[in-house]
């Protein structure tokens, strides 16, 4: 960062010295409730604060609002990143259906048999139901975040997560905790 830092001009270094001051804490608590560790948070708030450098000219004030949620996207952005990097080299595939708890509630994935059939259920499915309900349920995040990474109220994530969920059950054939 510090060779980065040393060729913005003297503006935008008071602006990401600005955005640091005011945002840094609150970054790290939205990197450190996906990640759940306190070094991967810190990585992941620099290396958010990297890549909006090219876009400073694109903020306004560091107070205002369009400014704290293009932060919030990037922190949340590479937090995730970073999770699914780690949920690459610490699980498998199998292992990744077995950590759901709403996919455990749709269809228990205590045995390899039931791991294999959630995984057939999810390719059937098109792409925007297996993304909502990788974010919903493999990767823990709440209708806030899902609505902030897909750039969508959180109305319709909640929406989309239900009738993904709808049609995943009718694909089970209703198999599941029902309401």
């Amino acid at each position: 960062m510090p060779r980065t830092y040393e060729k913005l001009d003297r503006q935008k270094r008071e602006l990401l010295s600005g955005l640091y001051a005011l945002y840094e804490q609150k970054l790290y608590r939205v990197a450190f409730s996906i990640l759940r560790n306190t070094a991967q948070a810190e990585d992941a708030v620099q290396e958010a604060f990297l890549k909006v450098i090219p876009y400073l000219s694109c903020f306004g004030k560091p107070e205002d609002d369009k400014t704290r949620c293009m932060m919030v996207n990037a922190v949340r952005q590479t937090a995730i990143d970073q999770y699914r990097k780690n949920k690459r080299v610490k699980y498998s595939p199998e292992e990744e259906a077995e950590s759901s708890s709403e996919t455990a509630e749709m269809l228990p994935a205590d045995s390899a048999e039931n791991r294999e059939y959630i995984r057939q259920i999810l390719a059937e499915m098109s792409e925007q139901d297996r993304e909502i309900i990788r974010f919903r349920c493999f990767y823990e995040l709440s209708y806030c975040e899902i609505s902030a990474i897909l750039e969508i109220s959180e109305e319709a994530a909640k929406k989309r997560f239900q009738r993904a969920r709808d049609t995943f059950r009718k694909k089970t054939g209703g198999t599941g905790h029902e309401g």
